[in-house]
């Protein structure tokens, strides 16, 4: 069976009174996704850098599109470890 895991930039400081956090470099998102697949006894089929929505904070280095309704949609540069396990 195929399966993924995703590894995203992670919270590294939170804005004060819930202004706009700071997030870890998207090279932190790969260093996790190598010590996993380093720690792992699967069988790697592929990796790729995909851009997710939303992850819940607001946050500096984020790429923002218009969403429907004159709102925004924050993305963030991710990795994807597709695998066999």
């Amino acid at each position: 069976m195929i399966r993924y895991k995703d590894f995203g930039p992670q919270v590294a400081k939170r804005g004060p009174f819930g202004g706009p956090a700071k997030i870890e470099p998207f090279s932190s998102a790969v260093n996790a996704a190598n010590q996993w697949i380093e720690n792992s006894s699967v069988q790697l089929v592929n990796i790729e850098t995909v851009f997710l929505p939303d992850i819940g904070v607001a946050s500096e280095g984020a790429y923002t599109a218009q969403a429907y309704g004159g709102g925004s949609i924050l993305w963030y540069q991710c990795v994807r470890v597709w695998y066999r396990g």
